[in-house]
């Protein structure tokens, strides 16, 4: 929020000795901090058009700041409680490590509180046809900053995955076409989409994230013909809703999040209740003019291919490997059963050490890591959307019961 602010009252001794209390309050634009309730610092800023809840760790002045969280509590100016945690229930926040001391924050690390709020978009309409018409046919057409699957009345639209590609964004961006004839309906209709980072938001090599820009927008229209030469255009305005869905990471390079407990059940059919859904927001770009057809070959699934063999992986708790047999690109479709709020992490690789472990040192940064985080208690088939890997072996950690090879 600023520079250095020196504090009275209080030695660098005694403020590293025991316990302390930090309250920040923020009311319009004046944010008020204080320390064991005393103030230190107020300040006026209307710069800032959201917040986010955190804490920042560095080694000013060659000083470890490094600290133990005990307990963080946030609440609305109405009094409303957003968040009480003393980390016994877990980790709220993206980082840091939960030990008998509270969440330990160090390495220079930013750690954030997690938020449904900030996971990929779903975006929906609904139309009706008109009446007494019949329909000749229809298309669907869409393009994305960041990556898309559309959804017409609770059907995935197409067979393309990863849309609309990647091109050079500042020159040109694809655009798809898909026939949907058998996919409308006489009547009632919802139309709609998921969008993730992709090359336009994620990682592109070792660059990003945010490669091109960190906000994602979807462009869409469906045209239906009818017979007697009329037509009816449904396209992407200010009438689409949009919500926050089950994806609170999607990259292509580090993998993607999935967490069910954000599901949005029967949000892409028609008479689904979007009244808590949030409008849209219509962005001016200059995109639109650097959209053309896509020209080659679309991503697809080419090839299924079993695993192999299954193995426990060494030094890895409740850690088994699957080998597939050969290196390919593509994700995994798996069968995991689990408890309700239990996390099952997948991760990649293209060979083995000697001894069995997962060999990922040429990845170097490349997390290439899934996460599935289950709602209810039981079992799932989880294959990741909004990402891609290139691998062999297949690492699944965190199962109370390994999944069959057979999957």
């Amino acid at each position: 929020m600023g520079g250095d602010i020196p504090i009275s009252g209080i030695t660098s001794a005694q403020l590293l000795d025991g316990t302390h209390k930090l309250s920040v309050t923020v009311d319009g634009s004046t944010i008020t901090t204080k320390l064991d309730g005393n103030q230190i610092d107020q300040r006026t800023d209307s710069s800032f058009s959201k917040g986010f809840i955190g804490f920042r760790e560095d080694f000013a002045g060659n000083v470890d700041e490094s600290a133990d969280i005990k307990k963080v509590k946030v609440t609305s100016k109405g009094g409303d409680v957003l968040l009480d945690t003393d980390f016994t229930n877990g980790n709220p926040f993206n980082g840091g490590t939960v030990t008998p001391a509270g969440l330990h924050v160090g390495n220079r690390k930013d750690v954030l509180l997690q938020t449904n709020d900030s996971n990929k978009p779903l975006l929906r309409t609904e139309f009706t046809t008109t009446p007494g018409k019949t329909i000749r046919s229809a298309r669907a057409y869409a393009s994305a900053h960041g990556v898309y699957e559309l959804q017409l009345n609770g059907e995935t639209v197409g067979d393309q995955h990863l849309a609309p590609g990647w091109t050079d964004y500042k020159k040109r961006i694809q655009a798809q076409t898909y026939d949907v004839t058998s996919q409308v309906n006489n009547g009632a209709n919802a139309f709609g989409a998921e969008v993730g980072d992709g090359w336009w938001a994620g990682k592109v090599g070792m660059w990003g994230p945010g490669m091109y820009s960190s906000t994602l927008g979807l462009i869409a229209q469906l045209r239906i013909d009818y017979t007697d030469g009329t037509h009816q255009v449904v396209k992407t305005d200010d009438s689409w809703t949009s919500h926050f869905g089950p994806y609170k990471a999607a990259d292509n390079i580090d993998g993607e999040t999935y967490d069910a407990n954000a599901e949005q059940p029967g949000w892409d059919r028609p008479n689904y209740d979007d009244s808590d859904w949030n409008a849209v927001t219509v962005a001016p770009s200059t995109d639109t003019a650097k959209l053309e057809p896509q020209t080659d070959e679309p991503v697809r699934v080419t090839q299924e291919l079993p695993a192999l063999k299954r193995t426990e992986s060494p030094g890895v708790a409740k850690g088994f490997i699957y080998d597939l047999g050969q290196n390919m690109v593509g994700v995994a479709r798996m069968r995991i059963s689990g408890k309700a709020g239990q996390t099952i992490k997948f991760r990649y690789a293209e060979e083995l050490y000697k001894d069995g472990r997962f060999y990922v040192g040429n990845l170097r940064a490349a997390k290439v890591t899934d996460y599935y985080t289950f709602k209810t208690t039981g079992t799932v088939v989880y294959t990741p959307k909004f990402t891609q890997h290139g691998f062999r072996y297949i690492e699944i950690s965190g199962v109370d019961t390994a999944p069959s090879s057979r999957t």
